[in-house]
């Protein structure tokens, strides 16, 4: 029996549009918690200030 490939495309229909974004952005902020005397990059910053004014998955931002 072959295995099935699932639809990976349906999976992120409901997902907001910057989560890629997001996900990076946390990865990239953890990295740099090694760092503390380095400052986050504007754009990393500007990425995670969004984050925080997202409610909940499915509503919008406040």
């Amino acid at each position: 029996m072959a295995a099935t490939i699932p639809n990976t495309a349906r999976m992120t229909d409901d997902a907001y549009p910057d989560l890629a974004a997001f996900m990076i952005a946390r990865a990239m902020a953890e990295a740099f918690q090694d760092e503390p005397d380095q400052s986050l990059p504007k754009p990393l910053a500007a990425i995670l200030r969004q984050m925080e004014t997202w409610k909940h998955y499915g509503q919008d931002a406040a």
